[in-house]
């Protein structure tokens, strides 16, 4: 069946507030909109006539009404103002077996969600003409459909990307109930959805603590009843496809899904060394000295070298929108390079005003990948939709968000090749690709980024084609690693003079996120930002390995012995992780 004829059948089995309820398509003919010769008209809306009849307050009325609703994908998944949501699960109490001493989870699928939401709507919208028989405003069910698709929390919104999609079956809402047992504060959880429910998927603002996902491979029956996966996961799509090295990050699992969803596809994109067993993140492998590099390390960046941020291109998606019932010509084609500049679109009025739409959003030309016409609805008018998507491939700018798999997030900060750390190979000192601080290592317990450093190393030594990691089942231990010399400090020179400590330096594999910075922290190009006054923003020695005498307080105080053991309490390479951390100790006199 259809999804419209799903929903016509439906409306039509409706009895809002005593009325009967005869639904109809409203079948507008579809004109053909010629596209650059090809007729790509389709319907991204389904409309419906619904004829209202029955008793109100001052006898028997009827009224017609008309309904638009978006085409739902088979996990819910809609778009609605260039925006794509999901109608999301709802899990609840299971009060049908009163007698029971303990309380079942059931849960709603997004079609009875959506159903249940629908009719409350409806009733909702015929209350006037119930009580005084006045017909109601021609889009006040409109309104109030799109008013719960745009804004209700069982409407929620996804990424456009498809690590973010695959997990939108898995996605629940704990609606207007709170779990038994569950304490968010003291991380404790109620045993009866353990191995359901993955605890650490909970969505940030308005959601957290009541959206969840389920455990991959979770099954639902009939009765909408959780069934646990017999795969032995412990985490839902996300997590369990795309994560590595879990056994030494548990604490941060919770942070790794909103990265993950936001991964951008890569130009030159790489096969990770070490990958999950269905990985879906595309990235690339750099380089990386585990160090301070002056200011430019300062709060969370990442600092990149100007050849390795050209190698690292993201490719972003944009879309030219335009929704009207004005004439609309098409001005770019399939495969035509365009730029900020270029219109797009071309809108004709009524009184032959021509408006012009561009991909303002450009940075650099873009690609048209793809052209989509729709016949569409807005604000009780039938509209043309015209969508175009345009690619552009960039490359790693200051201010863009930077991630790793481990958890490890920044902003990036490019630097000349010449100003930064080098290493001697074949002969030859070569620029390092990126810097990361010391202190995203040990404020965060990322264990996680020095064994996949080490086991990166490991790969390419070996010279293994495919190593899998899998939860708490990892295919070489941190120990091994370091008891076989993987975790050697590196000797790294600043203009050709060599820093006074070893560093530790492997590939590490990076992923581009699609969030941009607005502001570029504490740097500005090369040079370091300065207060109102004139005063540095950080007071930094000039040496990469030099870091200011707060934050060497700050670590003395936390204890040396004390961030080791933390970091190191499963990994057994305590000794691996005080050199590392020690390389502050030695440069802050």
């Amino acid at each position: 069946m259809s999804s419209s004829n799903r929903w016509l059948k439906w409306l039509n089995t409706l009895c809002a507030r005593g009325f009967r309820i005869s639904a109809a398509e409203d079948k507008e003919s579809l004109s053909e909109i010629d596209v650059n010769e090809s007729k790509v008209v389709q319907n991204d809306v389904n409309n419906y006539v619904l004829n209202i009849s029955g008793p109100t307050a001052v006898g028997f009325r009827r009224c017609v009404l008309k309904l638009s609703l978006p085409k739902f994908d088979k996990n819910g998944v809609f778009e609605i103002n260039g925006v794509t949501r999901s109608i999301v699960q709802s899990i609840r109490h299971d009060y049908s077996n009163i007698l029971s001493a303990e309380k079942e989870y059931v849960v709603d699928n997004w079609v009875k969600v959506l159903k249940f939401n629908l009719s409350g709507i409806i009733s909702n919208a015929l209350e006037n003409f119930c009580n005084n028989g006045v017909i109601p405003p021609e889009n006040v069910l409109q309104d109030k459909v799109d008013n719960f698709l745009k804004t209700d929390y069982m409407c929620q919104l996804i990424k456009n990307t498809d690590v973010a999609k695959e997990s939108v079956p898995e996605t629940i809402y704990f609606k207007d109930i709170v779990p038994d047992g569950l304490d968010v504060d003291a991380r404790q959880f109620p045993d009866k959805l353990r191995g359901l429910v993955d605890y650490a998927s909970t969505g940030a603002g308005d959601n957290i603590n009541k959206s969840y996902r389920l455990v991959k491979g979770t099954a639902i029956d009939s009765k909408g009843r959780l069934q646990k996966n017999k795969e032995g996961n412990d985490y839902c799509s996300t997590i369990q496809n795309n994560v590595v090295g879990i056994e030494y990050n548990p604490n941060r699992v919770h942070l790794l899904r909103a990265q993950y969803e936001q991964v951008l596809p890569v130009e030159n994109n790489e096969i990770p060394y070490i990958r999950a067993e269905h990985n879906m993140l595309e990235g690339m492998h750099f380089n990386t000295a585990v160090m301070n590099l002056g200011y430019k390390t300062y709060e969370d960046a990442i600092v990149f070298s100007e050849s390795a941020a050209a190698r690292f291109k993201a490719i972003r998606t944009h879309y030219v929108r335009l929704n009207t019932s004005n004439k609309v010509d098409l001005r770019v084609s399939v495969g035509n390079t365009v730029s900020a500049n270029t219109p797009v679109l071309e809108e004709v009025d009524s009184d032959n005003k021509i408006r012009y739409k561009y991909c303002e959003n450009l940075t650099v030309n873009g690609i048209v990948a793809d052209v989509n016409v729709y016949q569409s609805r807005s604000y009780g008018r039938d509209t043309k939709k015209t969508v175009v998507e345009i690619h552009e491939s960039v490359a790693l700018m200051p201010g863009d968000k930077i991630t790793t798999r481990g958890g490890i997030k920044g902003v990036a900060v490019v630097c000349p090749d010449n100003k930064m750390p080098h290493v001697m190979s074949n002969g030859e000192l070569v620029p390092i690709d990126v810097c990361i601080s010391i202190k995203s290592v040990y404020n965060r317990r990322s264990v996680v980024t020095l064994w996949e450093m080490a086991a990166n190393r490991y790969v390419i030594d070996n010279k293994i084609d495919d190593l899998i990691s899998k939860p708490f089942n990892e295919p070489v231990t941190y120990e091994y690693l370091m008891d076989n010399g993987y975790g050697q400090m590196t000797q790294l020179y600043m203009k050709g003079k060599e820093l006074p400590n070893k560093t530790y330096v492997n590939p590490l594999f990076f992923l581009r996120n699609e969030k941009i910075a607005s502001d570029q922290l504490s740097y500005n190009g090369n040079k370091q930002m300065v207060t109102l006054n004139g005063t540095p923003v950080n007071n930094s020695r000039l040496s990469g390995q030099k870091f200011s005498l707060a934050n060497k307080e700050n670590i003395e105080f936390k204890g040396f012995h004390n961030i080791s053991s933390a970091l190191s309490a499963k990994a057994k390479g305590r000794m691996h992780v005080m050199n590392i951390i020690n390389a502050l100790k030695n440069n802050n006199t």
